[in-house]
């Protein structure tokens, strides 16, 4: 019976194949209606190719007719690009765009793209590392992440293109370099707030992965220079961002820490978005009768003033990771201006649990605990995954300063999504990472055993 045991849990690949299968199809079957509520981002990105109407259709975008003749693109991105390729393949089949059926597909893909990492670490296709993957795959699969599939949220490229990122630097070769590189591409035009991926990919060649690395970086700046111009051409809001950031940022950023105000700013519209929404740490926001008076009339506003005061003030730079306020949206049950307008539609269950129980753990300590990480993950550079635990953490790190610097506090919450995920593949990593080494500790601990009743059987028979 023992022997028979071990077959299924070390031996037998028919075993894991099916559990893998029956895996997927329970994360399909458990979340096929968890999705994120549209806040006012869908229409830019789908309605040259889908018939939506905001707000009407806003909790009923799920089967979208797809427009006979696409029109151009108001915002333009991979991901606009990506939803438009979409539905032209769909039109082949059908009138109507459907994003479960689709969401449905791309979560299939992205536990297999997870599967793929794990397998740099575990190489043997067996029961024993399809329970362990399934362990240390779960923070990776509560509903915040699992659920942005059924939405038309560009951040959504990141969960299956920032594995391919890491697949391909494992690889180690050229080959892996171009899909690293493509992913990066990818993501970097997928929304404003990434463009600065390729210039941190190329530090993190420079410093770890110097083979052949002129072709590298002539790759790596020429995708840049694609983000950059990307991420200019698409102007949509851009005064409100800049609005937010000095008032909803900056202003109200210094206000709450007792540091010096410019005396040009207007004292009653500090922490008031453009549609009179007054900041408040506990609830997100609270209604006024302002309206659009703060932001009406002038168009002066601009990103250097909060990017000049944290240059000017290094300390600041530090302390924002500690930042009350902004640590009170540093969660994955994420929201829309109040705290109560939740965006994540998921149900009870085990998805949802782990998100819930992630927010519980990590509650107001997840920006010291991704510190901590890069700080020792640098110390160990020697090792090549403790690189990409620091690649992502620094990423991670990154994503809270370019929000804050892109909007402020204003909805902060969701434009972490990015930085929340990177730390859920640092837990993704470190979990391999110690399983492996329990499993090395266990192999040698049983080699050792085996060598010593070899010798006491030798022993005996002399």
């Amino acid at each position: 019976m023992r022997e028979i045991f071990g077959d299924l849990l070390l031996s037998n690949k028919k075993i894991f194949f099916i559990g893998f299968v029956i895996f997927i199809f329970f994360v399909l079957f458990n979340t096929f209606d968890h999705h994120y509520i549209d806040t006012g981002d869908y229409s830019r990105v789908i309605n040259g190719a889908l018939n939506y109407d905001f707000p009407a259709q806003r909790l009923d975008f799920f089967s979208l007719k797809i427009k006979d003749h696409f029109s151009k693109f108001d915002y333009f991105s991979s991901y606009t690009l990506i939803v438009y390729g979409l539905a032209w393949v769909v039109s082949f089949f059908s009138e109507t765009f459907n994003i479960k059926i689709v969401a449905s597909v791309l979560k299939a893909l992205y536990i297999v793209v997870l599967f793929k990492i794990y397998s740099f670490y575990f190489k043997e296709k067996n029961l024993l590392n399809l329970m362990i993957f399934i362990l240390a795959s779960l923070p990776l699969l509560s509903s915040a992440n699992i659920g942005i599939f059924s939405s038309y949220y560009q951040e959504q490229l990141v969960l299956i293109l920032l594995p391919v990122f890491l697949i391909g630097f494992f690889a180690d070769t050229m080959k892996g370099f171009f899909i690293s590189l493509l992913s990066i591409l990818i993501i970097a035009t997928a929304k404003s707030q990434f463009f600065y991926l390729p210039v941190l990919t190329l530090f993190f060649y420079v410093l770890f992965s110097r083979d052949k690395i002129l072709k590298k970086l002539i790759f790596l700046i020429f995708v840049q220079i694609i983000a950059i111009y990307t991420a200019f051409s698409s102007t949509v809001a851009v005064n409100l961002n800049k609005y937010h950031s000095e008032y909803f940022g900056l202003y109200q950023y210094q206000k709450l820490n007792g540091k010096k105000i410019d005396d040009k700013a207007k004292d009653h519209c500090i922490g008031v978005d453009a549609w009179g929404h007054k900041f408040d740490i506990e609830l997100g926001a609270i209604s006024t009768d302002i309206g659009g008076g703060c932001i009406e009339g002038n168009s002066n506003y601009s990103h250097k003033k909060i990017i000049n005061y944290f240059l000017n003030n290094p300390l600041d730079i530090i302390y924002l990771l500690f930042d009350k306020a902004a640590n009170k949206q540093v969660r994955e049950d994420y929201f829309h201006v109040y705290h109560n307008n939740k965006i994540i539609v998921d149900k009870d269950g085990i998805f949802q649990n782990i998100k819930n129980i992630k927010d519980k753990v990590f509650l107001d300590r997840k920006m010291a605990l991704i510190l901590l990480v890069f700080l020792s993950s640098a110390v160990f550079y020697k090792n090549k995954h403790a690189r990409i635990i620091m690649f992502l953490s620094l990423f991670s790190i990154s994503q809270l300063y370019v929000s804050f610097f892109g909007e402020g506090y204003r909805d902060l919450s969701k434009h972490l999504f990015a930085m929340n995920f990177s730390f859920d593949l640092i837990l993704f990593l470190l979990s391999i990472a110690i399983f492996s080494w329990i499993r090395n500790i266990t192999s040698d601990y049983r080699s050792r055993r085996e060598s010593n009743q070899t010798h006491l059987s030798l022993g005996v028979a002399k």
